[in-house]
This record gives structure tokens, sequence and C-alpha cells, in this order.
């Protein structure tokens, strides 16, 4: 569903809420960090799309600051079946570890993450200026998300970001230059920082390591061409 409103000439809003819900059909693993029943050790019965049922609720303002279009845009995720999902296809279920050292020996035990209401939580947050149509046109952006353990599967998630993993929260800023109509340079930035400092156990860490990372720093430069 889509609904707008158009204060005047130049400021206008939008919001598209929608429900998006899976079941266990194929993810096909696209992403940096895919993750997939066929690779990653699920138990039969469970596909690595179960249990999402998420609520989004995107939305942009646009408006002209010197001239320049702009807008501030944002977007909210929720999963509401995230419990289940930490439990059932993650296996973070507070079960006990086997520490060994390096003869193999087991040394102690130490529990698997249990879910966090925080996990099942994605938003974004962002600014951009400007519009790339025609030579000389040239775009700035930043925006600031946080993208919990259960919040979205990672094979749908954005690809560069973090690597595509979960668990994460930062930036990501850029710019992007026309140089022809059909020739666009851009450089950007991504910055991400884990939000669950203690997240240990199951597919988070171990198997798919869909929330493995501590940080992740990545410039990325392109040049885009239209035929």
């Amino acid at each position: 569903m889509i609904a707008s409103y158009k204060f005047n000439k130049d400021v206008k809003a939008t919001v598209a809420p929608a429900f998006l819900a899976y079941n266990a059909a194929k993810a096909a693993p696209v992403n940096t960090a895919p993750f997939s029943k066929t690779t990653d050790g699920l138990p039969a019965w469970v596909g690595e799309t179960r249990d999402l049922a998420i609520l989004q609720v995107p939305g942009d303002v646009t408006f002209r600051v010197f001239g320049q279009k702009t807008k501030f845009l944002w977007d909210f995720s929720y999963n509401l079946d995230g419990a289940k999902r930490a439990s059932d296809v993650y296996g973070l279920d507070g079960s006990p570890i086997a520490l060994k050292d390096s003869a193999g020996v087991v040394t102690g035990y130490v529990p698997t993450a249990t879910h966090s209401s925080r996990d099942d939580l994605a938003f974004l947050v962002g600014l951009q200026i400007g519009e790339n149509k025609k030579k000389g046109d040239w775009t700035v952006f930043v925006n600031y998300r946080e993208v919990g353990l259960t919040s979205v599967d990672p094979n749908i998630n954005e690809g560069t970001w973090g690597s595509s993993r979960t668990n994460l929260r930062g930036w990501k800023a850029g710019v992007a230059y026309n140089f022809t109509d059909a020739v666009v340079g851009a450089v950007t930035y991504y910055q991400a920082d884990n939000i669950r400092k203690n997240l240990y156990g199951g597919q988070a860490t171990g198997g798919a390591k869909v929330a493995d990372l501590n940080s992740s720093q990545i410039v990325q430069v392109d040049l885009n061409v239209k035929f």
C-alpha cells in the first residue's frame, strides 16, 4: 500500500506500509553472507526463510534546499516471529557449547545466546541531497541503520553494508556525480559495529555465521555506464 500527500509544489510525503510473510521456501544465496539450508546444517524441517513475518513502514519526505531536490527517508521493519526464528532457525536457545583445548579435550561449557526483543527490529533514517539524471548532476547522501539478528534474512539484506550480516548498526554515506548523461561515478563508505556484544553460538557465530562481525569498514568506488 502506498499513500502520499503533497503539501505544496515542493514538499511531498510518501509512506508505503507492507507486511511480508515467508514460509520454508528456498532462498537463493545471493549475498555476501548467504544462509542456505543445503549448506548450513539446518534440521530437516527447518527452512532458512522460516519464521519471518515482517511488518515494514518505509517512507520519505521530499523538498528543496537551495534549489536542490532533497529527500528525508526512513525504513522500519519488525519481525513478529523473531523469537521463534532465534530458537528454531538460528539455534539460540541457551544450550551449552563445549570448550576444547588444543588436544580436543573438553575444558568447560558456555551457553549459547538467547533471544532479545531488540533482535527483531531493523530501521534506517537518512538524508539525500540532489539527484543524478544528466551531466553535471550530483548527489550527497548519508543514512544510519540498525539491523537486528532476527529482523530480516541475510539473503534479503543489503549485500555490501556489513557484508550482509545482521546484529549490526552503523552508517552509509557517499557522493555521486554525472560525468555525462550516461556515466555516473560514485564513492560510498560503509561503517558498522555489532549491536549485541555477547551474541554467541548457533547460526549467529557458527554454521552460516550470519552475525559474526564485530565491526566493518568498506570503501566502494563505482563507475556506472548506461547503455
